[in-house]
């Protein structure tokens, strides 16, 4: 047997000792799932480059024009809404060497990110809350970086996709609403490259498409100057490897999401670089968005799990992604280019041959123009009065519903021979498609043939 289809074995009798849903495993159970992650350390061939690799990416950084962020930035009021992540914090020390005229940060923290900025304590699910504090401040520049975080464990059931959407979707809605309001100059919002999905089965990644057609909404209706920065998974410091880390340390089980969903790696430096070039590319009437060109080759949560099990010590592993009993999307020539290079991978069939160079050098942009149909506006509207009662169980049914709502006007809006384009170069990988990649791709095809 290969070591590749002995890899797949060993996760497979992982996820049926210990179903993401089931809470505890007993003593026997654990036991066994030890003795499968010492053996997937042994089999899995990549683990050490791939893991070595991915330590190697913090270095990274890009070109930034820095006269033209000091030109936006200097001797005005700038915030930053999320600051407590380790890409907020570098954000907010880049920043504080461009000479702002005040800067402050925002978050659920009460400590502020650096020396010198000032803080407010802010929770931007509370919409007066954050209305109030942008209209009290009136900032020039405001950086939204505010998410829900991740545990990495089986987070599922209505409480998880109530908080997400409550926080993510609308949360940032609030800030789009507020920064229109107090007639803010620039409205910067980080996304990531699970926004690619034109559709997903999963909360967070829908979340993050939607959160991407609200902002580019908002800039369509000239209500606010907003560009949107998809960044891929910042590989120093990640959550995802503090968490493995940990979980080998203490000796407490490891859950490893999606383990053949493969991202891309790229620094907090990179980060927060590409936020401040996508500061300086606002465009009227559309949303622009920004990412990085050449990023690190992509890896997987496996390729991480098990190079920290050979470097911290083996422990017990569970698998995160069959909460659903679905496998995870992978969307060939949706979420792919479709045969175009030399752009950002984090660009997909229907965005790829609209990039074009951004004012820096090493990042690309795509000019987003959509509008959000009455009926998703609707939609929206439900969902937030959805947060504010305790009918956690209906968010799920009512964020889907909107979900393929924004899948429909974003086909829709799109150039049929563009539409026409991606569907004919899908069409040879529909038999490998999941269930849900299938649904989009007929989707697709539909609009193609209209």
């Amino acid at each position: 047997m290969s070591a590749a289809r002995r890899v797949e074995g060993i996760l497979d009798e992982i996820r049926a000792i210990a179903p993401a849903w089931r809470r505890e495993p007993d003593h026997a159970a654990l036991r066994r799932l030890r003795e499968l992650a010492t053996e997937l350390t042994a089999t899995y061939p990549a683990g050490d480059a791939r893991y070595r690799h991915v330590l190697a990416v913090a270095g990274r950084d890009v070109d930034v024009p820095h006269r033209r962020v000091r030109d936006l930035v200097g001797g005005r009021t700038v915030l930053v809404i999320g600051s407590e992540g380790r890409i907020g914090g570098t954000l907010v020390a880049e920043l504080a060497g461009m000479g702002p005229g005040r800067l402050l940060t925002a978050g659920l923290s009460p400590d502020a990110a650096v020396d010198g900025a000032e803080h407010r304590v802010l929770d931007i699910r509370d919409r007066e809350r954050v209305s109030r504090l942008i209209a009290a401040i009136r900032p020039d520049v405001v950086f939204h970086l505010a998410s829900r975080p991740v545990t990495g464990t089986a987070e599922h059931g209505a409480h998880h996709t109530h908080d997400s959407v409550c926080t993510d979707v609308l949360g940032t809605r609030h800030v789009v609403d507020a920064c229109a309001a107090a007639r803010v100059g620039v409205l910067v919002v980080a996304s990531t490259e699970e926004s690619l999905l034109l559709y997903a089965h999963d909360v967070r990644s829908a979340g993050k498409r939607a959160i991407e057609l609200i902002v580019a909404d908002a800039a369509a209706r000239g209500r606010v100057n907003a560009v949107i920065a998809r960044l891929a998974h910042v590989a120093d410091d990640s959550p995802l490897l503090r968490r493995f880390r940990r979980s080998c340390r203490e000796g407490t089980v490891l859950w490893l999401p999606a383990p053949a969903r493969r991202f891309h790696l790229q620094s907090a430096r990179e980060a927060a670089q590409l936020l401040l070039v996508a500061a300086t590319g606002a465009r009227t009437g559309a949303a622009a968005v920004h990412a990085v060109r050449d990023l690190a080759l992509p890896a997987t949560s496996l390729d991480l799990a098990v190079g920290v099990m050979r470097e911290e010590g083996v422990t017990a592993m569970r698998i995160a992604d069959d909460v659903t009993g679905r496998p995870p999307q992978h969307c060939p020539d949706l979420t792919g280019q479709a045969g175009l290079t030399g752009v950002s991978p984090l660009f997909n069939a229907f965005e790829a041959s609209g990039a074009e160079r951004s004012v820096s050098p090493d990042i690309d942009v795509v000019t987003c123009r959509f509008r959000l149909p009455t009926a998703a506006v609707r939609q929206l509207d439900h969902l937030a009065g959805l947060c504010l009662g305790p009918r956690e169980h209906d968010m799920a049914d009512a964020f889907d519903r909107f979900a393929r709502t924004l899948l429909e006007a974003g086909l829709a809006q799109t150039p049929r021979s563009v539409v026409r384009r991606v569907a004919h170069l899908s069409e040879p990988h529909r038999e490998h498609m999941t269930a849900t990649d299938r649904m989009v791709n007929d989707r697709v095809r539909w609009w193609a043939a209209r």
